[in-house]
């Protein structure tokens, strides 16, 4: 295996050291081509889609390649800004001032050689949103470009993100339901569905998010994530369920998402008084993101079993990470454990750590004898 792997390396070393420059590819066929080509190689560099031996930093060489030698062609402009925040997103950092000089350098330059372009203006306000973090003040300049009559998709497609990322949501799914009407391959049709989706989602309209995603037909990811929740924010736990084996683990968002599923799951089995088949989905839910309310079930599971330890167990864990008061927390318990008292001890005593009011604190210690 160790062998295999030098030889891939060593294969991978050789093809990057005798490549063509990337200067140099594509010289002899005519501007429109050379154009067309470094931008569909500059995409396989990002996307990973093929054994190219260059690096990801050479997509940037590209863009301006393509810039230099013809200035009035927008799409260079946007791809070489799509890789600033491409870069920055890879790394898990948020932009840097530095490269956020560096894009707003690249949409001036562009809209210096075409100035009327819609998509380099919409970039340019999202520049300034950066400046300006009022959003009425960010909806009217995005206005007078959204009225006008000329707009492409891709325009419709950049307008709705700039109304998305200044948290105009109810705006941002208005554009992009326009942009899907003038989507002309079923790739631009599924992107504008699933943005419409995502900006339902944001506003709390989830029957309507999982519409379009299911019309999207979203397989994986962020948005299969923002569906499951769509189905756990309705009940419909066992929708969610089935969502819950796509999503990968070790994501804290895919992890509660699919936690909420299993905890709402077995909160209904609980409900139907099915406690050992609650507790297998209620046990599953804490393994990936611990909620006081699983505690609070799985509590009241082992005590219809008639496991008082165990649910004094379940109690501690739970008053641990619960938001609330957490003495109440337990303190709501204290009933149940009224014919142990030694368990009734316990529970009171853990209470106490959690109290802090003296009044509370003695009528606590009164029901242990202290």
């Amino acid at each position: 295996m160790k062998n295999l792997f030098f030889i891939l390396f060593y294969a991978s070393y050789l093809s990057a050291q005798t490549a063509t420059p990337i200067e140099e590819l594509y010289k002899d066929l005519p501007l429109a081509q050379r154009i067309e080509k470094r931008i569909k190689l500059a995409d396989q560099i990002i996307r990973a889609k093929n054994d190219t031996p260059y690096p990801l930093e050479s997509t940037s060489i590209l863009y301006a390649l393509n810039i230099k030698e013809d200035p009035k062609h927008p799409a260079a402009y946007i791809y070489l800004l799509n890789k600033i925040f491409l870069d920055a997103r890879k790394t898990d950092q948020s932009i840097s001032p530095e490269e956020l000089a560096k894009a707003e350098s690249i949409i001036n330059q562009g809209l210096k050689h075409i100035p009327t372009d819609s998509v380099l203006q919409i970039r340019k306000i999202q520049m300034d949103f950066h400046k300006d973090k009022n959003s009425a003040n960010r909806s009217k300049k995005l206005e007078g470009i959204r009225n006008r009559k000329d707009l492409s998709f891709d325009s419709l497609m950049a307008l709705g993100l700039a109304y998305f990322q200044a948290t105009l949501f109810k705006d941002a799914r208005e554009v992009y339901l326009k942009a899907e009407t003038l989507a002309k391959t079923e790739v631009e049709k599924k992107n504008a569905l699933n943005r419409i989706a995502t900006a339902s989602f944001k506003m709390g309209h989830y029957q309507d998010c999982i519409d379009f995603y299911l019309r999207a037909k979203v397989q994986r990811g962020a948005m299969l994530a923002n569906l499951g929740s769509c189905y756990n924010s309705l009940n419909k736990w066992d929708e969610a369920l089935a969502i819950v084996p796509k999503l990968p683990d070790g994501n804290s968002y895919f992890d509660c998402v699919k936690s909420t599923a299993q905890a709402g799951k077995g909160a209904q089995l609980f409900k139907s008084e099915k406690y050992s088949e609650a507790d297998k989905y209620l046990t599953a839910s804490l393994n990936r993101c611990s909620a006081s309310s699983t505690y609070h079930y799985l509590a009241s599971s082992a005590i219809r079993q008639k496991n008082k330890p165990k649910a004094l167990e379940y109690l501690k864990e739970g008053a641990k990470i619960h938001k609330g008061d957490k003495s109440k927390y337990l303190t709501n318990w204290i009933s149940v454990f009224n014919n142990d008292p030694a368990q009734k001890k316990t529970l009171v005593e853990e209470a106490l750590k959690y109290t802090t009011d003296p009044v509370q604190k003695l009528k606590l210690s009164k029901l242990i004898g202290l």
